[in-house]
C-alpha cells in the first residue's frame, strides 16, 4: 500500500536485520502498521496495531470479506464528500466497521503520496493514474496478510504477546506531513520499557535519543508533494542495552566456532 512514510523500499534490508534469530512461535508486532509494507513480507505470528480507526477497519474488511465493497473509481466529488463524513466524526465512534472502511478506503486510495485525506490525488493527472496505481498496490498485498491479527490500539495500551519483536515506525519527529501529534519522549521510554520487559525492539527514524544504536542507514530521497521531494537518511535503531546483548552473543558464537 501506498502510504507516507512506508518502508516497502527498504524491507528486503530491514526484515533480515529484524529477523535474525527469531525463534519458532515467536511474535512479530508493528504498534505503527500503517501500509503493512512491512508485515506482509513477514510469516508466522503477526500482530498490526494502529491508532487510526479507519485504517485497522479497513484492512479488516479488504482482508475478511465481511460487508465492504470497495469502490475502484473514486472522483472528487465521492472524495470529498466521505472527507466530510470524516470531518464530522474523526473518532469513528458510533459507525459500523463498514463505514469506517469506506472512509478508509478512500481517505488513503485517493489521497497524494497515501497520506490519509491529505488531497485528492486523481485518476487522469497527465499520464497518471495515481488512485488505480493505488488499489493496484494494496490489493496485490492481501493474500499475505491473511492470518494477521489487526488491532485498533494507542501503541502504549498494546498487551503484547511475551518475548515479542516489534518493530516500530512511527511519525518522524520534527517532520511537516504528520499531524498525530505523537510525542517523542513518551514513545523512546515506552521503547525502553519494552526492551527492559524482555521484547526486542527496532525503531525506524531520522534520529534517536543518545542510548540507541543505528544497526542500519541509507541516504534517500522523499516526497513532500507531486513535484518537490528532499534528501534524508532512513536509519534503523536498537537500544544499547539490546545491542550489548547481541554483540555479546556474536562475540561467543564466533569464540564457540572458533575453538
Amino acid at each position: 500500500m501506498i502510504y507516507m512514510g512506508g518502508k516497502a523500499r527498504f524491507a528486503k534490508e530491514l526484515l533480515p536485520i529484524i529477523l535474525k534469530d527469531r525463534k519458532e512461535g515467536q511474535w512479530y508486532v508493528e504498534p505503527f502498521c500503517g501500509g503493512c509494507n512491512m508485515i506482509d513480507k513477514v510469516t508466522g505470528n503477526r500482530m498490526a496495531c494502529d491508532n487510526n480507526p479507519f485504517l485497522i477497519a479497513m484492512w479488516e474488511e479488504l482482508i475478511n470479506n465481511k460487508c465492504f465493497v470497495p469502490k475502484t473509481h473514486i472522483d472528487r466529488e465521492y472524495y470529498s464528500r466521505i472527507r466530510e463524513k470524516y470531518n464530522e466524526n474523526k473518532s469513528g465512534k458510533g459507525l459500523c466497521p463498514c463505514e469506517k472502511a469506506e472512509i478508509g478506503w478512500v481517505g488513503f486510495m485517493g489521497s497524494f503520496n497515501g497520506k490519509f485525506f491529505g488531497g485528492y490525488s486523481g485518476h487522469n493527472v497527465g499520464k497518471s493514474d495515481f488512485i488505480s496505481q493505488h488499489i493496484k498496490n494494496i490489493s496485490s498485498q492481501i493474500p499475505y496478510l491473511r492470518g494477521v491479527i489487526f488491532c485498533h490500539s494507542d501503541y502504549k495500551d498494546i498487551e503484547l504477546p511475551r518475548n515479542s519483536i516489534i518493530y516500530c515506525d512511527p511519525p518522524y519527529a520534527n517532520t511537516t506531513h504528520y499531524t498525530c501529534g505523537l510525542n517523542h519522549e513518551e514513545f523512546w521510554q515506552k521503547c525502553r520499557e519494552w526492551v527492559k520487559d524482555g521484547h526486542k525492539v527496532f525503531v525506524s527514524e531520522y534520529h534517536a535519543p543518545s542510548d540507541w544504536v543505528c544497526v542500519w542507514e541509507k541516504k534517500v530521497k522523499t516526497a513532500l508533494n507531486q513535484k518537490i521531494t528532499k534528501d534524508a537518511i532512513e536509519r534503523l535503531f536498537v537500544h544499547e542495552t539490546q545491542y550489548q546483548k547481541e554483540e555479546q552473543r556474536t562475540t561467543l558464537f564466533n569464540f564457540n566456532e572458533n575453538r
